[in-house]
């Protein structure tokens, strides 16, 4: 026959057990419920940091793109106004220097027919040389015919190389000079003929003044 000392210290034994277990297990409940819950706290604020952060950096990339971005639009820009700028600048000087040439070629060529009008034909022919040579400048190429035309009509054939050749000095007017530059210029040989006369009637002048004189006189 069992011993009831027995059989109660084998029942405060499995009740201790028991409640051991039991206790733990609630503890571990407790325990788990805690670390859940602070997981739900603490990892939702970590990522909202982590997001937060990522945004930010984002942003001061995108706000340092955006301004590398800005400043080579802007550059680019600036070239391009610049270079249209210097463009037109350029054209406007053109322009202001045909002008120039225009009315400078037209006042010496209006006095050079006063000059030749009065007989003062050497005169007439720097004149002329230097209305030739703003012609050419603003490619009034018109007004050139006419002027050579003037040169080699009713100039030359009444002066002397020596008188043609010292202008030169005086007046800065070089005949010379100013059939090479016609001829640099008469890309189509519109001159050429002119050119040609020219410096043909300039082979048959006589060589001095007095010789032009001695002339006159036969």
């Amino acid at each position: 026959m069992a011993d009831p000392t027995q059989t109660i210290d084998a029942l405060e034994l499995l009740t201790k057990v028991n409640d051991f277990y039991e206790s733990a297990w609630n503890k571990l409940i407790i325990i788990g419920t805690v670390s859940f819950g602070v997981i739900g706290i603490i990892v939702p604020i970590v990522i909202q940091w982590y997001q937060k952060k990522t945004l930010k950096i984002s942003e001061e990339l995108l706000k340092k793109d955006t301004e590398a971005k800005t400043l080579k639009i802007k550059s680019e820009l600036l070239k391009e106004i610049n270079a249209s700028l210097e463009k037109r600048l350029q054209e406007f000087e053109i322009k202001v220097e045909n002008i120039t040439s225009s009315a400078e070629a037209k006042t010496f060529h209006l006095q050079g027919n006063t000059n030749l009008s009065q007989k003062r034909t050497l005169e007439a022919l720097s004149d002329y040389i230097i209305a030739s040579e703003g012609y050419i400048k603003c490619t009034d190429y018109i007004n050139l015919q006419r002027v050579l035309e003037s040169i080699s009509k009713d100039c030359i054939s009444q002066l002397s190389i020596e008188e043609i050749t010292d202008l030169k000095i005086t007046d800065n007017s070089d005949l010379d000079l100013l059939l090479k530059t016609l001829s640099a210029h008469d890309v189509n040989g519109a001159f050429e003929s002119l050119i040609r006369e020219i410096r043909f009637k300039l082979s048959k002048l006589p060589k001095t003044i007095k010789e032009k004189n001695a002339n006159k006189l036969i």
